[in-house]
């Protein structure tokens, strides 16, 4: 097929193959013309020059990333026809993919159209193919800055992102997020034995969507008898069920959901030393403190419990008086809770 140039001749005696492409789902804000739009621009391109409709290929997906089997399949299925598309990177955004569509034009005898260029490139010729490549690379570029550009946003996003638990006010302060302590302190009870069905059905009901659903509940099977609804979690739920959970009642971990790892981190979060940490290092974290606090306030901390030549063994828990204590945690006499967030070390 020679090489036209003049895109305003009479062309009835070919037939189109017309390709839309979109990234993503349109966003009518950044002036992206959608699918229909981009079809309906390269029809009335066509209706003026009497091309007649040889296929529609309509195709949402990156084309820097993807391959665009696709049309590729397409284009080798037949033979003589213009590929028309509405600019060269709805054709593609990268040029090792480019390359391997202009070689099927090539062997199949295909040209491509650019409407928005007034265009027919022939994959015959030197020159239409140096001028077309000149456009898909600077469509592939206009794609990795872009990346480039979301990469960096996301990144400063996430440095500025206050941890789980606090929110950032409109004036840059760190404040508790209360929606979030609240998840915090469900994951804490579906964790725990002994927790109350209803004050997790509750939470469930403040931080998730139960329209639709059936209550969370625990019941117990005997043969021959009723189902025995059960007010307290008879054993501590793993944390692939509180995650199915999550999932089941929309309770959503910001701007995704939530993962196994998530959760074991929120449970993980509040202990500052290992496993095998010693008790004398227990006890030099509470001389420490004892030291460089004023005696006025210690009474918003812990009353240490003496310790005795018989090692103790300790609990270690994160305590956030928002949130409370895990209801199988029982506090030693005399003991009094701290008013602010802290980590408790509790004898067992």
């Amino acid at each position: 097929m020679a090489s036209i140039a003049n895109m305003d001749m009479n062309m009835n005696n070919y037939k189109g193959i017309v390709y839309c492409r979109l990234s993503k789902l349109p966003d009518v804000s950044r002036g992206i013309l959608s699918l229909d739009s981009q079809e309906f621009a390269i029809k009335n391109f066509m209706d003026a020059r009497r091309i007649s409709v040889f296929s529609v290929t309509k195709h949402v997906g990156s084309a820097y990333n993807t391959p665009q089997e696709e049309l590729k399949q397409l284009l080798r299925s037949c033979r003589n026809k213009i590929l028309i598309v509405y600019e060269p990177n709805r054709l593609s955004r990268n040029i090792e993919n480019f390359n391997k569509i202009w070689k099927i034009c090539r062997e199949r005898r295909h040209t491509i159209a650019i409407v928005s260029q007034s265009r027919v490139f022939n994959p015959n010729n030197d020159v239409d193919y140096s001028d077309l490549l000149g456009l898909i690379r600077q469509a592939q570029k206009e794609s990795s800055d872009m990346g480039a550009r979301i990469s960096r946003t996301a990144q400063y996003k996430k440095r500025r992102e206050p941890a789980w638990g606090k929110m950032r006010t409109e004036t840059g302060e760190i404040i508790d997020n209360f929606h979030e302590k609240r998840i915090a302190k469900l994951i804490m009870l579906l964790s725990t034995a002994g927790s109350l069905v209803s004050d997790i059905q509750k939470l469930i009901a403040e931080v998730g969507n139960v329209e639709g659903q059936e209550p969370f509940e625990i019941v117990e099977y005997q043969k021959g008898k009723p189902d025995i609804e059960i007010k307290t979690l008879p054993y501590g739920m793993s944390l692939k069920n509180i995650e199915n959970t999550f999932k089941l009642y929309g309770v959503r971990k910001r701007r995704s959901r939530w993962t196994t790892k998530d959760i074991h981190s929120i449970l993980a979060s509040g202990q500052l030393f290992m496993e095998e940490d010693s008790i004398d290092d227990l006890c030099g974290d509470f001389e420490e403190i004892s030291t460089d606090s004023n005696d006025e306030n210690m009474s918003d901390f812990v009353n240490v419990v003496e310790m005795t030549e018989k090692p103790l063994e300790w609990i270690t828990i994160w305590y956030d008086p928002s949130i409370g204590l895990p209801p199988n945690i029982k506090l030693p006499q005399g003991m009094e809770l701290p008013s602010f967030p802290t980590t408790l070390y509790i004898p067992k």
